[in-house]
């Protein structure tokens, strides 16, 4: 199997030590990256300059990325910054060649309406990598929700918080693409999980709004603090939604709080392997337990299942098409953040974001 990886930062090279791993190192690995450093990034984050791509993992690299696709292969890693994803998308698409993409799908959207075209014309496998979908707790939690086991829901309280001069030691942190607008940084697109499994969990919202901007400590160009506000719809009732998103923020967490007519459901960081219920109204608590997950669990999880879609040829999920709303609403956030307005989603004018 020819992989072909687009990037090979600090995700790129996550997702080849996943690939080297899963198939227990039967990979042809072939690389286009505008920025070739010496040396590897370790599972840890941390940069050894020893180390050798090409040695450990047989990395053959190219200086285009048609002279790449030219090899043929099997299925390209998109891991190159947000800004990049939707043209590198595109190449790689009318080479006929599957992808996955590291989330999100794109900083804008120009392009997506023709990737969904290409993608659905040539009945290629597109993947977006939201991987949170592949734990077991958001799993079981879409069951019970899609069986009304957990009643009506009433509210839901999201929030994830990281410090982004942390996230990779080796590295200025202002170069991050995650730092810069050009690059499609930004809070509201980087840390996009929470507003991706949630669509995934309650389907689209009909109204975003957004409050926020750079508030930490650091000058830049981008917001790295947002408070969201969303209204979500089930059965004819509104489910109203709080997240707040930081990277510049510690310590680190991440927390999903669903309030029903039955009682709370609480899925953090803090206790990643498991749900904890609450009934209401005796205050009865029951813990909902699936051992031995950890985040490098779902990557490896997630390509597990883009190598199986390949060899099915099934179409995967969520691809370029389910990506897309999701971005829809992104955009509609940044919007509202921008115009100080509350935006209606399903009217929102793509062709006029900024």
């Amino acid at each position: 199997m020819k992989v072909l990886f687009v990037g090979l930062g600090g995700a790129g090279q996550r997702l080849l030590r996943v690939f080297h791993k899963v198939t227990s190192g039967q990979t042809r690995n072939l690389a286009y990256r505008t920025l070739a450093r010496a040396g590897v990034i370790t599972p840890a984050f941390q940069w050894d300059q020893s180390g050798s791509l090409e040695n450990q993992y047989g990395l053959t690299t190219f200086p285009s990325l048609d002279a790449a696709l030219q090899e043929n292969p099997d299925c390209a890693v998109i891991a190159n910054p947000t800004s990049m994803h939707i043209e590198t998308a595109l190449t790689v698409t009318r080479a006929g060649c599957p992808f996955l993409m590291e989330k999100p799908l794109g900083h804008d959207w120009e392009g997506v309406d023709t990737l969904i075209e290409l993608t659905r014309e040539k009945k290629l496998v597109s993947m977006v990598g939201f991987q949170t979908r592949f734990h077991p707790c958001l799993r079981w939690l879409k069951d019970q929700l899609q069986k009304g086991r957990l009643g009506r829901i009433m509210g839901v309280w999201v929030k994830t918080a990281s410090f982004l001069p942390d996230w990779h030691p080796y590295e200025n942190f202002r170069e991050l693409y995650a730092a810069q607008r050009e690059l499609g940084g930004g809070v509201i697109l980087t840390e996009s999980h929470e507003l991706d499994y949630l669509i995934w969990l309650l389907g689209m919202p009909r109204t975003v709004f957004a409050a926020g901007g750079n508030l930490g400590p650091f000058k830049l160009d981008v917001e790295d603090t947002v408070n969201l506000s969303l209204v979500f719809e089930s059965n004819s009732s509104d489910i109203p939604v709080q997240m707040q998103l930081s990277f510049m923020e510690k310590p680190i967490c991440r927390l999903l709080e669903i309030y029903t007519e039955k009682g709370r459901i609480r899925w953090d960081s803090n206790s990643w392997d498991r749900i904890i219920l609450q009934t209401s109204p005796t205050g009865e608590i029951e813990e909902i337990s699936f051992p031995g997950w950890d985040r490098n669990r779902l990557f490896e999880e997630e390509v597990k299942y883009f190598i199986n879609c390949l060899r099915e040829k099934v179409q995967s999920v969520p691809n370029v098409e389910e990506a897309a709303q999701g971005l829809k609403v992104m955009l509609a956030c940044q919007r509202s953040l921008k115009t100080g307005q509350s935006i209606k989603v399903d009217e929102f004018q793509l062709e006029r974001v900024t």
